[in-house]
Parts: structure tokens; C-alpha cells; sequence
């Protein structure tokens, strides 16, 4: 099991596009094409994962099922991101078609949250680079909807994420970046927007 640090900056389109130039020029290299991503994201009745989330409840989690709609072959994968006082780590298991349709419609039974259910599609389009052993995504475009997409809602910030060990140290990048990394949860901000939950 390893431990990683997730560090996320919300960002203007205008002030991510310059952000991306800036490290490009520094030496930040591309890892992977551009891709588009959805994720359905799971919580029990009481929206005990979000609540948590928001609350910055330690230990705690989140589960979603990710594919890539524009890929030409059907995959679906069930990831379960935990974080903890080490750190956070990701567990993923591909689904098959018939898995994938039973749990959204019968839901999933997590030993911490009890039964689970869909509860919003979180999708945007994401890029990949490497800079110093790091990785970086840059997140554009993301929208919120339920199931059937009868509401969109979509984000007003873009997002850049720094994915490295948990026993990195982040100043040489918040220094060229000069922008505090902040908390950012598109699953949070979904729901927020989709359920009509107020804090």
C-alpha cells in the first residue's frame, strides 16, 4: 500500500493555461493523451461520505465508478480513494458490463457506509504530465449531473493536481506555482450543486 499526496489548485481557464505554459517551459513533459472521464459517485441515504468529506473526517472515503466514454472498448472501473493520517492511497477493481449495470442498480454494500447508491456523474476532460517525478492533471470543462441528466451543472473553476509521496516536500512548487494549494472535491461541489445540500 503505498501513501501519496493529492495537492489541487482551483484555477481560472485563463490562469490554468498560463500555469501549464509556465511548467512546460520549466521542463514538464506530457504523460498521456488528453482524455474524457466520468465518474459516478456513490454515498448511503444520510450522505455520510460527503459529510465527512466536508467535515475533513480522518479516516474516510469515497467510491466511484470511472470509464472513459470515448475510448472504443467498454471498461469500467469501481475505485475506492481512502484517506488517512499517512496519507491517501486508491484501490481500483475492473468491472465487467454485467457487475457494472447490478451495482448501479441494486447499489453496493460497503462494510464502513452500509448499502451505497449512485448519487451524482462527475465528467471533464483531463490531461497528464510528468515534472520532477511528479505527476501533474489539468481538469477542464467539468460538469455535474444525476443519472439522467435531466440537470447539468457545470463547475466554475478548473483544477491542476500534484500527485507525488506522501514524504515529498512541496516548496520548490508553490514557489514557481504562487497559488496556495487548497482543498478541491468535485465530488463535494456536485453534490452541493445537484442535492441542494447546504452547510
Amino acid at each position: 500500500m503505498s501513501f501519496r499526496i493529492e495537492a489541487k489548485i482551483p484555477l481560472t481557464l485563463n490562469d490554468l493555461n498560463i500555469l501549464r505554459s509556465t511548467l512546460l517551459d520549466k521542463g514538464m513533459t506530457s504523460l498521456y493523451p488528453k482524455r474524457f472521464i466520468r465518474s459516478i459517485y456513490f454515498d448511503n441515504k444520510y450522505h455520510d461520505m460527503f459529510n465527512e468529506s466536508e467535515e475533513g473526517v480522518i479516516p474516510r472515503k469515497k467510491m466511484r465508478i470511472r470509464n472513459y466514454p470515448q475510448k472504443q472498448e467498454t471498461s469500467f472501473n469501481l475505485e475506492i480513494k481512502i484517506s488517512s493520517e499517512e496519507g491517501r492511497f486508491k484501490t481500483s477493481r475492473l468491472l465487467n458490463l454485467n457487475e457494472y449495470e447490478s451495482i448501479i442498480k441494486n447499489g453496493y454494500f460497503d462494510k464502513d457506509y452500509g448499502q451505497i447508491f449512485p448519487t451524482i456523474v462527475v465528467e471533464y476532460w483531463r490531461e497528464y504530465f510528468l515534472y520532477k517525478n511528479r505527476r501533474f492533471t489539468f481538469d477542464t470543462a467539468i460538469s455535474y449531473s444525476n443519472l439522467i441528466k435531466n440537470q447539468v451543472f457545470f463547475e466554475n473553476h478548473c483544477v491542476m493536481e500534484v500527485k507525488t509521496s506522501a514524504h515529498d516536500n512541496l516548496d520548490d512548487i508553490t514557489n514557481i506555482i504562487k497559488t496556495p494549494l487548497k482543498r478541491f472535491s468535485k465530488y463535494c461541489n456536485g453534490m452541493l450543486k445537484i442535492k441542494n445540500i447546504s452547510h
